[in-house]
């Protein structure tokens, strides 16, 4: 068991991408410590063989003065540990160290004595590196020669201090990268636990990161962001669907019912006023499904090529004329406060298509007498009217397709008025508010209301909260 989770760790730290990138990075630094050993190396011996060749030139000169006025019979010349010297005369006489190997070359070049303390050890090996000048004196060559052990042990001081350096580098490099990858490690099993569950159809799941500090934060709050709105529109695909069967379902029971009926009936008159209201129910399921499908058709996109430049008003004012005597005849009242230059992009029967919806959504939800604002300020056109309102947990859901706030359905009607709305304004960039409307606050509102003090009526209308609708363009599209 103990080798199995050895095994399984052991194959986990190769997967890590953290652990992978620190033994890179470890390697490219550990490669970069033993060039720059290298180089030190090479410099400081450099620099040591520049030392000893300038302390033999000074040295050979004020030997080669010595030689000069000394009597050559008597002379002696150094030969120890740290320094030996050899004067070989015109004649062949050579007095010092007595190896005419050393005048074979001349200037500045190495060469190996043997250890003086090995003599009596009959060791042949041991060998002492040296620095060798020969050049030419009186009546004579001069070799002068230093030994470069001392000074060499620098190297060795150099190369040991880059090995423990890269070696203690490396290891705590390989720690600390481990120990950020197991972290990092942890993150991501989180995230992909997250995702399996989500793969399992488990939208809930979330990876919620406490902070957001660095890259990986940032991708699980975007798979939280993204997960959660896939929540939400399999949530409204799956309320979409119900509500398309149910509201297919009573339509498509009835023509059945109608169909059967027809089949009973003898008199060509009944017959007639059956295939009629058959006719009639099916016009409003294609109206629903042509309705769907425009607004398949808005989310695409393919609208935007047959934008324009319009003004907001104009487009209000030409709804306005067309919707007045409508509104007028079911004994309501249209308030227009249109007062803006704001110019927009869009297509124009897609924005007279927005208007007409609030105001046919009005005049549907508001009972006999209302009154419906109409309203064009800057960039905002709001559409208001004081009837029973929506309550506030329910204004996002009646802009989502097929919903209605009568959940018995026998109303006419398809919930597609206030979802297109939203639709057409998302195409144009716009933001859709929805809130109560308090027509109070309008001036014309307020007189015309105040006009009607002794119309029990109206004042019992006035003090409903109504449905206040701001679509909010942008400045610039």
């Amino acid at each position: 068991m103990f080798l199995k989770k050895l095994f399984n760790l052991a194959i986990s730290l190769r997967r890590m991408t953290a652990l992978r990138q620190a033994a890179l990075l470890t390697t490219l630094f550990l490669l970069i410590i033993i060039v720059a050993g290298i180089s030190s190396i090479l410099l400081v011996k450099k620099e040591i063989l520049h030392n000893a060749d300038q302390e033999l030139r000074i040295n050979h000169q004020k030997l080669s003065e010595q030689i000069a006025q000394s009597n050559k019979a008597s002379l002696r010349l150094s030969n120890d540990s740290l320094l030996k010297v050899s004067y070989k005369s015109n004649s062949g006489l050579v007095i010092g160290i007595q190896d005419k190997t050393l005048y074979k070359r001349k200037g500045f070049f190495n060469y190996s004595f043997k250890n003086d303390d090995d003599y009596n050890d009959n060791n042949d090996d041991d060998y002492d590196e040296w620095r060798v000048f020969n050049a030419s004196t009186a009546n004579g060559r001069l070799v002068v020669a230093i030994s470069m052990e001392e000074r060499l042990e620098v190297l060795e001081i150099v190369g040991k201090l880059f090995l423990i350096i890269g070696a203690v580098s490396t290891l705590i490099t390989l720690m600390a990268g481990l120990l950020i990858g197991l972290k990092n490690q942890r993150r991501f099993n989180k995230i992909n636990e997250a995702l399996d569950k989500i793969a399992a159809g488990d939208l809930r799941a979330r990876i919620n990161p406490t902070r957001i500090n660095d890259d990986l934060d940032q991708v699980a709050f975007h798979l939280d962001g993204s997960t959660e709105r896939l929540e939400v529109l399999v949530e409204q695909t799956r309320h979409l669907s119900a509500n398309i069967a149910h509201d297919l379902k009573t339509p498509l029971a009835r023509i059945r019912a109608k169909l059967e009926n027809i089949l009973q009936v003898r008199e060509a008159s009944l017959i007639e006023g059956a295939v009629e209201e058959t006719i009639e129910q099916t016009d409003q399921l294609i109206a629903t499904f042509e309705a769907i499908l425009r607004m398949a058709h808005l989310d695409s996109g393919q609208y935007r090529e047959r934008f324009k430049s319009y003004v907001l008003a104009d487009i209000a004012n030409e709804t306005a004329e067309i919707y007045q005597a409508v509104i007028e005849d079911k004994q309501h009242q249209l308030l227009l406060e249109i007062h803006s230059d704001f110019q927009l992009m869009g297509d124009r029967e897609l924005l007279i298509q927005l208007i007409a919806n609030l105001l046919e959504n009005a005049l549907r939800h508001t009972a006999q007498g209302s009154t419906i604002l109409l309203k064009c300020t800057g960039s905002q056109l709001i559409v208001a009217d004081n009837g029973p309102g929506i309550p506030a947990d329910m204004r996002d859901k009646v802009l989502e397709p097929m919903y209605r706030l009568e959940q018995s359905r026998h109303r006419p009607g398809n919930g597609l008025g206030l979802s297109m709305v939203a639709s057409i304004a998302k195409l144009h960039g716009a933001k859709i508010s929805l809130s109560n409307s308090s027509l109070q606050a309008f001036s014309k509102t307020a007189q015309h209301l105040a006009s009607q003090e002794t119309d029990k009526k109206e004042a019992a209308l006035s003090k409903q909260p109504g449905l206040k609708v701001t679509i909010t363009f942008q400045t610039s599209y």
